[in-house]
């Protein structure tokens, strides 16, 4: 069975049990894994937002693996800005439509199969990683019984959360997903002065 088939079977069912059987039961296949990971890690960036258009070749001549391959490339940003928009319309057209499919979903890190990344970490144990964050809890009573004096307090605000990264002279921002988020300059200067 390839790989848009099992998408195909995942999407035909809401059942979450279902689903997590339909996992079991391809476990054992790399290309399926792979294609899970390239989709939902959440370090795995390929830098272009909207699928090219492209027209399919008569006789295409890769296959789903190679064209991950290709994909690496633009994570890697080997390629990168048009050219690396050219490499995606020549990975899409030169693939038989159903792996052209996966590509796609690849891309927009959605393979529209109604599944979670918990679900996926529950049949391959953690191949997805999970970008923990620090939550506020509801009051309760026997929650502050518990606490211990002296602490600290912070008033939670409502806004955005993220974490900052910082690599040697780059900042990076990440949601509660892991997510990369982008603010378009602002800020990375004061976590650089911080970080200093």
């Amino acid at each position: 069975m390839n790989v848009f088939d099992i998408l195909i079977e995942l999407e035909a069912t809401s059942s979450k049990l279902e689903k997590a059987a339909i996992f079991e039961k391809h476990k054992k296949d790399e290309l399926f894994k792979r294609v899970c990971f390239m989709t939902y890690d959440p370090f795995t960036n390929y830098y272009i937002k909207k699928i090219p258009l492209y027209k399919m070749v008569e006789d295409p001549y890769l296959d789903l693996d190679s064209a991950l391959d290709e994909l690496s490339d633009l994570s890697a940003r080997i390629v990168t800005g048009n050219k690396a928009i050219e490499r995606l319309t020549f990975i899409l057209s030169h693939l038989k439509t159903p792996d052209a499919v996966v590509i796609e979903r690849i891309i927009s890190r959605d393979l529209k199969i109604g599944a979670s990344e918990n679900t996926i970490n529950r049949c391959w144990k953690d191949l997805i990683p999970v970008y923990p964050v620090m939550l506020a809890t509801a009051y309760e009573q026997k929650l502050i019984d518990k606490l211990k004096f002296p602490l600290i307090v912070q008033t939670k605000f409502d806004g955005m959360r993220f974490n900052a990264i910082v690599h040697m002279n780059s900042v990076e921002l990440r949601a509660r997903s892991g997510k990369e988020i982008l603010l378009l300059g602002n800020l990375e200067q004061e976590f650089l002065e911080l970080a200093d």
